[in-house]
């Protein structure tokens, strides 16, 4: 993964107001632990209700903390909401 590419093309889809939903985690002094992006599936199976976990990122001091779990419950939690189709087995 080239980290410059992709904070350009995280730039150019939150300048566009992509579709893309993303989640972040805070610590108490409201610095950044993780963060977490989805929207809908990006594959070719033309079932739209589905959604993609983009990317899950936690920070170095923070993994093994349960800032990835919470960011994924979220994300989970936040897709459901969003009306997104539940997880299919096998995947």
């Amino acid at each position: 993964m080239d980290i410059a590419r992709d904070a350009e093309a995280r730039r150019s889809d939150l300048g566009a107001g992509g579709a893309a939903v993303h989640v972040v985690a805070t610590g108490p002094d409201s610095t950044v632990t993780g963060w977490a992006c989805y929207g809908p599936c990006r594959d070719d199976t033309g079932y739209s209700r589905r959604s993609e976990l983009y990317a899950l990122y936690v920070r170095p001091g923070h993994i093994g903390t349960g800032t990835g779990r919470t960011l994924l419950t979220a994300v989970t939690d936040q897709a459901a909401a969003d009306g997104f189709a539940g997880r299919r087995s096998g995947r």
